[in-house]
């Protein structure tokens, strides 16, 4: 099958437009509720949810033209709507966006979708402020930014009821330490495509529980950089000290 490392550069300029509709579709809706002065927080949500993520990460696709330049450049979707994986990774997607605004530059899904839908609000400042009337507007903007991601984040939960899981309420941060498999572990990352990484907390003789977990991870990735979060058993972690905004 043809990659897109094998594409040349007219053939990836050819599709990319393709591949990417949805960015245009998510922008035009974008610019739509921003021409709507009585559209409300939750439907500046709900426009994030269905066009920035869903229609990114789980298209409804039914032109073979566009399912073909997806795949050829790399932008497969991530689970179909009716698989709870999709809504875990999208949980913490988020929560790698969330975290890096203090950091560094995120990029992936979450960082595509949220910062699109953050450049049009900031386009609305009266709007702003009526929405996040306790936050800093003028100031320091990433807590009515985070506050953005954990709405998003209640959608994935949402989802995730819907169909019989059990989300992680509150999502687990980095650094949060359990029992994984046996072994005490720590978050040691969260990935951009909502997979986490996990690390002994306290390595065994000659690192025996760092090769065990390493094992166990290298058998449970099956489509993503690191674990599915479902499988952290909320039961056996205790969630990271610090703040939320």
């Amino acid at each position: 099958m043809t990659t897109k490392a094998a594409l040349s550069p007219a053939e990836r300029d050819a599709l990319r437009p393709i591949a990417d509709q949805w960015k245009l579709d998510y922008q035009l809706a974008l610019d739509d509720m921003r021409e709507r002065p009585e559209g409300t927080l939750d439907q500046w949500i709900d426009t994030a949810w269905e066009k920035g993520f869903l229609d990114q990460l789980a298209p409804v696709i039914q032109n073979p033209e566009v399912r073909n330049a997806r795949a050829l450049m790399g932008r497969p979707a991530w689970r179909d709507r009716t698989d709870p994986v999709l809504y875990w990774r999208i949980q913490y997607a988020l929560e790698y966006y969330r975290f890096s605004m203090h950091y560094t530059m995120a990029w992936g899904a979450a960082a595509e979708a949220c910062g699109a839908l953050l450049i049009a609000l900031t386009k609305i400042e009266p709007r702003l402020v009526a929405f996040f009337p306790k936050m800093k507007h003028h100031g320091h903007r990433v807590a009515w930014q985070q506050r953005i991601c954990e709405l998003l984040m209640e959608r994935a939960r949402q989802a995730l009821r819907a169909l019989n899981a059990t989300p992680h309420d509150p999502t687990f941060r980095k650094d949060s330490t359990g029992i994984f498999r046996g072994i005490p572990c720590v978050i040691d990352s969260i990935c951009d495509d909502g997979t986490l990484w996990l690390k002994p907390d306290e390595p065994g003789p000659e690192n025996s529980n760092i090769l065990a977990v390493h094992d166990f991870m290298n058998g449970l990735t099956p489509d993503g950089k690191g674990l599915c979060p479902s499988l952290i058993d909320p039961a056996l972690f205790i969630q990271a000290k610090g703040r939320d905004h």
